[in-house]
């Protein structure tokens, strides 16, 4: 990711390959994620997933359609060639993640087809914030108000951030059957402000979850809860 012009920034996602030794750095080989645009657009947050057979995913948010909303670039040859999935058109989006088997809502999508189609898991009030707020008071940049999500076989669970009593608390909403019915649950309420929650899941049933907390108006602290 390159920024430029501070004053009116614009953005750029680079791809980058290598088949040998990783750690030199004349082995790899980089290139502006297709399709070029020539620092047109602001794009940002990437995220990537390699699935085996040259099978490559990276989620992005643009402004290229006016809002910002999530833009999957789609590769089946190693990255060589690339085509742009809108999975959501029209619907303003700032951050996304993948996870693998086989503004003020969260929505879960799936594909079970190496990301040639997406569809709706579900779309449940666990998950959307609903009359609940999005914004922290000292935490104004949309970056920091995200949601994460991992899974492992019919088992789904998605970290974010809500209101809890007037402070933004990081909440998790979880499904054991694919996504048809979910539960919600703030994981340690709290009378300080909660972001970045990242979460990830095992084998053998366990979830973690880790955030960044407003401890004072000076510092803040990281929370690891299994």
């Amino acid at each position: 990711m390159i920024y430029c012009n501070p004053n009116n920034p614009k953005g750029e996602i680079y791809f980058c390959t290598n088949n040998s030794t990783p750690d030199n750095a004349s082995n790899w080989s980089c290139k502006i994620l297709p399709p070029n645009d020539n620092w047109a657009y602001f794009k940002d947050k990437p995220n990537i997933v390699a699935i085996g057979n040259g099978i490559v995913l990276i989620n992005y948010t643009t402004d290229k359609y006016g809002n910002y909303e999530i833009l999957i670039a789609r590769s089946s040859d190693y990255g060589n060639t690339w085509r742009t999935i809108r999975p959501s058109a029209g619907v303003v989006s700032t951050v996304a993640y993948f996870s693998i088997y086989g503004s003020t809502r969260i929505d879960v999508r799936k594909s079970t087809n190496g990301g040639l189609n997406w569809s709706f898991v579900s779309s449940p009030a666990t998950i959307s914030t609903g009359s609940y707020g999005t914004s922290c008071r000292y935490f104004k940049r949309p970056a920091k108000i995200h949601s994460n999500i991992t899974a492992y076989s019919n088992y789904i669970a998605v970290s974010y951030v809500s209101d809890y009593n007037g402070y933004c608390n990081v909440a998790v909403a979880y499904s054991n059957d694919g996504g048809s019915t979910w539960t919600r649950k703030f994981i340690y309420p709290s009378s300080r402000d909660q972001v970045l929650p990242m979460i990830a899941s095992s084998k053998n049933g366990y979830l973690y979850v880790m955030w960044q907390e407003l401890y004072s108006s000076t510092y803040s602290i990281w929370c690891l809860v299994q």
